[in-house]
């Protein structure tokens, strides 16, 4: 009887952990960032794009300085497209472009399946176009409202936004253009899971059956 309660206990507790929500929290002013959490737990995001972005300055660096390091790029590409090379050459030209398909259609059934469950607490979008010339300022502001609210449109129609703040905003008397965005949304961690579960059996399903059919066509010649 112990044991049935402990297991009913270990239930209840991965149903209630699948069922908490998991927060994003994204903003940018000068630079971007962007933090989960989940429960007490906190993930900066934002380190990682500062990483790489200091990786590519370091590789773009060392480019210039070294030719040494332009023949290991260089060597390093080769190896990649040998992969992709490689790839082509075990499934053939049109197993190699179903994989791509299948790819690009379960990674959008998937951002759709998300988009249905993500649920946007704040969205904050102020936009001040500033070109130094008011007949240049005017114009821009124009082409920025034809991108942005047409967008913004396709956003709101897709997402279940509660709370929202769009402002666009020509500045002819500032120095330069400003952009200001933050956005906090949350997801049910059950939702996330399953949608990354899905996608992974769909590809591997896929690779299964393009092997096999390989096989099947090798056994016919």
């Amino acid at each position: 009887m112990t044991g049935v309660l402990v297991l009913l206990g270990i239930v209840c507790f991965i149903i209630v952990m699948l069922l908490i929500n998991v927060k994003f929290y994204i903003s940018f002013e000068n630079e971007i960032s962007a933090q989960v959490k989940y429960l007490f737990f906190k993930f900066n995001l934002s380190r990682n794009f500062k990483k790489e972005k200091n990786a590519n300055t370091k590789e773009y660096e060392q480019s210039h300085d070294d030719a040494q390091g332009n023949k290991e790029k260089t060597s390093k590409n080769i190896k990649k497209k040998s992969k992709v090379k490689k790839l082509i050459e075990e499934k053939g030209v049109i197993g190699f472009l179903k994989i791509v398909k299948n790819f690009v259609v379960t990674l959008k059934n998937t951002s759709e399946y998300l988009i249905k469950h993500i649920y946007v607490i704040k969205f904050y979008l102020d936009v001040k176009i500033c070109e130094g010339d008011s007949a240049q300022t005017a114009i821009k502001y124009g082409q920025t409202c034809a991108i942005v609210y047409p967008a913004m449109e396709l956003i709101f129609k897709n997402f279940n936004i509660k709370n929202y703040t769009v402002r666009i905003s020509p500045d002819f008397n500032g120095k330069k253009s400003f952009i200001c965005f933050s956005s906090i949304f949350k997801i049910r961690l059950i939702y996330i899971l399953k949608a990354i579960f899905i996608a992974l059996f769909k590809l591997i399903k896929s690779f299964i059956s393009l092997k096999n059919l390989k096989i099947k066509e090798g056994v016919k010649s």
